[in-house]
């Protein structure tokens, strides 16, 4: 599953969890929990994944954008992750998801090309990835 147009989810710059996103992700997480339940045994980790485009909003080298911006997916990522561990309707899950739910944030390394050109906007979005057993 992946959550595109990450200016709805987050504001430019920052990990903070939109009102938006918070809504969208309080009815995903649970069903989607509910959905992986009978298939626990054979799930290795579920994944939150960010990533970025490869820009950054000063004149950085792109070493440095990558660098900024592997730290805002990662604040990003931990931030989701946080929010969905704590939501009240996965409380009788939470043994499980603490053994097997993780957040990558992946800054640049994976962005989107369409005609191959990055497609800065499309870059931009969290994922959420299952590693089976």
């Amino acid at each position: 599953m992946s959550f595109q147009n990450s200016e709805v989810f987050f504001k430019a710059g920052s990990a903070e969890l939109t009102p938006y996103y918070q809504n969208l992700l309080g009815e995903f997480f649970p069903k989607y929990i509910k959905t992986l339940i009978p298939f626990q045994s054979e799930i290795r980790s579920i994944r939150i994944e960010g990533h970025t485009s490869s820009e950054w909003r000063s004149l950085a080298s792109p070493e440095e954008a990558y660098l900024h911006n592997m730290r805002l997916a990662h604040e990003r990522t931990r931030q989701v992750l946080e929010y969905c561990l704590l939501l009240p309707e996965v409380s009788s899950y939470r043994p499980w998801l603490r053994q097997v739910l993780t957040a990558h944030g992946l800054s640049s390394s994976q962005v989107v090309t369409v005609h191959s050109q990055e497609d800065s906007t499309a870059s931009r979005r969290v994922e959420f990835s299952l590693q089976l057993r």
